[in-house]
């Protein structure tokens, strides 16, 4: 059997997280049959040495929750650099100390993703539930950029911050980001359980991404989104930003706390339990397959379906 992709996994090490941001998509947050818990670093080898054997795996993209909240979090970092997979850490850097980062990158940290949701302090924090996260998150975008590691700057958006999405991308950049990344707000499962008002409008979506192209046609830093926005959701398409299609299920694939197997971050639907299932034939599963048919009806005779693929699978009612 081959292979036709690289593979790139993010894997949700821990649940716990020092933030209560409103946005949250982690799925056991919004189902409380969801598994808890989170497996120990001799479970996690053990978990990792079977999805790993034989698979052609390029990035291992570590989350949480928060992932700095494990004091064992350079364990793990070490294991997967051993096994020669590059290691990325997404973190909402309150707790990237100077010695935090240092013991991370000796581990082998290459690559850190930092949560930026505004250009200053009263629109962060009021995104994140903590008005004094905003400076943490700039001393530590500094710290790494010092180290000339990778930085990527992430900004989910919601309908209370992305009309600041311009002039946040200006001040990763200013703070040193080599990378700018926008996602916009998913609800789990998308269902709006009484988050409807954080659902930007596409009148708001299509204001950011056009200033966002404006800003990308003028600078060296790349400009991108995240989480799919379909063509027939703008006005105009972006010529300087790349629009991207879900790749869940077919390169992408997520591990959570407990070793369960998804396909997408933002849905609760577990594919299997990799603890005690080969996960070398789930990317040939009918239920894998399903969910990268699922397209909705009427994009099937559209020309760009090659490209978006439908956009979102969460949000895809809603569009």
């Amino acid at each position: 059997m081959g292979w036709n992709n690289l593979f790139n996994f993010s894997f949700e090490v821990t649940a716990r997280c020092n933030l209560n941001c409103r946005f949250c998509y982690n799925v056991w947050k919004h189902d409380p049959h969801y598994p808890k818990g989170e497996l120990n670093l001799e479970q996690i080898r053990s978990l990792f040495n079977k999805v790993l054997f034989g698979l052609p795996t390029e990035t291992i993209h570590l989350t949480g929750g928060e992932p700095l909240v494990r004091e064992d979090l350079e364990e793990i970092v070490h294991y997967f650099t051993q096994k020669r997979i590059y290691v990325a850490i997404s973190t909402n850097g309150t707790l990237l100390t100077e010695k935090r980062l240092e013991s991370l990158v000796q581990a082998g940290a290459k690559r850190f993703e930092l949560t930026l949701l505004g250009p200053n302090s009263e629109v962060h924090g009021r995104a994140c539930g903590d008005p004094e996260n905003f400076n943490h998150i700039c001393r530590a975008i500094t710290a790494v950029r010092e180290r000339n590691l990778f930085l990527r700057a992430a900004m989910t958006v919601t309908a209370e911050n992305i009309d600041h999405a311009p002039q946040t991308a200006l001040k990763a950049i200013e703070l040193g980001a080599h990378e700018f990344i926008l996602y916009r707000f998913v609800p789990t499962d998308g269902k709006i359980n009484g988050q409807s008002a954080l659902l930007p409008s596409r009148q708001q979506i299509n204001s950011a991404v056009s200033k966002l192209d404006e800003l990308a046609s003028k600078l060296k830093t790349p400009i991108k989104i995240g989480i799919p926005i379909a063509p027939c959701e703008l006005d105009q398409l972006p010529r300087h930003i790349p629009l991207t299609m879900c790749m869940g299920g077919i390169s992408k694939f997520i591990i959570d706390p407990v070793g369960n197997l998804r396909l997408c971050e933002q849905s609760s639907q577990r594919h299997g339990d990799l603890r005690t299932e080969n996960f070398f034939f789930k990317p040939f599963s009918k239920t894998t397959r399903d969910f990268v048919r699922q397209i909705p009806t009427r994009c099937s005779s559209c020309r760009e379906i090659k490209k978006c693929r439908g956009g979102c699978r969460m949000l895809t009612p809603s569009i």
